[in-house]
C-alpha cells in the first residue's frame, strides 16, 4: 500500500481499498506487443486540496517508474475541480483529507472527516463513513461551522459536458474510454452534466455509485438507467467478477438504496454489450 504523509496514517480507503490484491492476468488477455507506442491517457478531477497534493506526490513518485513498465506511454492530468450539473464557484471543506468529503448538500450540509466526534455541543449525525454537520445554527443555538474549525472554501466547479469542451476537445481527444464517477452521492448531478457527452456516444463505458445519500436520498436508479438508456446506454450492477443487467430487466426491488456500483455500455457496441451479458447473473450469451 502506498501511504503519504498528506494522508491519515492508517489510510485504506472508504471500501478497505488497501485490502484488495492485483487480479491475475490470463496471458491470453495480456497487453499485445502490436500496442506499443499507443498513448493512455488518465484525467483525474478532485476538488479536495489535501487529496489533490497526494495525487501530485503519487504522479511526482511512480508515474515515471509505470512509463518504464510497459509498453504504453501513459499520461495522467490532473486537475483541482469538482463535477456537478452545473459549472461555477461551490463551496468545500478546506481541511479535507478523506475520500468520503464532499460539496454541502442544500447549502445546509457536508460531509467531513469522521474524526470530528460528536458530543452534545455538537450534535452530529453519523453516515456511512462520514459525519454530516449542519453548518446553520443548531437547535442549542451553537454555530457548528465555528465549532468544529470548519472552514469551506470557494472551489471551481466543471459539468464533464464543459471539461469535455475546454480541456479534451481542444487536445483532440474526441472519445473516452471510461467515465468514472464517484462524488460521494452526487452522481446522479454529474450524470446529468454529462447529457451532452453522453448523448454523443463520447464515452465507451461508465461506472458510477449508488447508494441513498445526498442526490440518491431523492433519486431513483430506476430513473437514472431509464434515462442512460435513452441515450444509447445498457447498466449493470457490477458485482464482480458477475453482472447483473437491470436495462429492459428492471424490478421494483433492485430500488435498495444501498452502496453498490452501476456498470454501463454504449448499446451500439453489440460486441461489447454481448460479452457484459454473458458475464451477467441469468443471462445466457443468446441474450
Amino acid at each position: 500500500m502506498l501511504q503519504f504523509d498528506l494522508r491519515p496514517t492508517e489510510f485504506c480507503g472508504a471500501c478497505q481499498d488497501c485490502q484488495g490484491k492485483p487480479r491475475e492476468v490470463d496471458p491470453a488477455h495480456a497487453v499485445s506487443e502490436d500496442s506499443a507506442g499507443r498513448s493512455l491517457h488518465l484525467f483525474c478531477l478532485e476538488p479536495s486540496e489535501r487529496n489533490f497534493k497526494a495525487l501530485q506526490h503519487l504522479h511526482q513518485s511512480v508515474f515515471a517508474d509505470l512509463n518504464q513498465a510497459t509498453s504504453y506511454t501513459l499520461q495522467w492530468s490532473l486537475h483541482q475541480l469538482a463535477v456537478s450539473n452545473s459549472s461555477g464557484i461551490l463551496r468545500f471543506p478546506a481541511d479535507c483529507g478523506s475520500e468520503t468529503c464532499s460539496l454541502p448538500y442544500d447549502d445546509k450540509q457536508v460531509c467531513i472527516r469522521k474524526d470530528y466526534a460528536s458530543t452534545p455541543s455538537r450534535p452530529l449525525r453519523a453516515d456511512h463513513n462520514c459525519v454530516v454537520a449542519n453548518l446553520t445554527r443548531s437547535e442549542n443555538g451553537l454555530n457548528l461551522q465555528e465549532t468544529l474549525g470548519l472552514d469551506l472554501v470557494n472551489v471551481q466547479a466543471n459539468t464533464v459536458d464543459d471539461f469535455f469542451e475546454k480541456e479534451l476537445l481542444p487536445a483532440g481527444i474526441f472519445h473516452v474510454e471510461l467515465l468514472k464517477i464517484d462524488t460521494e452521492g452526487f452522481d446522479p448531478l454529474v450524470l446529468q452534466g454529462a447529457h451532452r457527452t453522453l448523448a454523443e456516444g463520447r464515452a465507451t463505458m461508465l461506472q458510477f455509485e449508488y447508494h441513498n445519500l445526498r442526490a440518491w436520498s431523492h433519486t431513483s436508479l430506476k430513473s437514472v438507467v431509464q434515462d442512460l438508456e435513452t441515450l444509447g446506454y445498457t447498466c449493470y450492477f457490477d458485482g464482480s467478477p458477475t453482472l447483473l443487467r437491470i436495462t429492459n430487466l428492471w424490478v421494483d426491488s433492485l430500488e435498495f438504496r444501498d452502496w453498490s456500483n452501476i456498470i454501463c455500455a454504449l448499446t451500439s457496441l453489440e460486441p461489447l454489450v454481448h460479452a457484459l451479458n454473458i458475464r451477467s447473473f441469468g443471462l445466457g450469451p443468446d441474450n
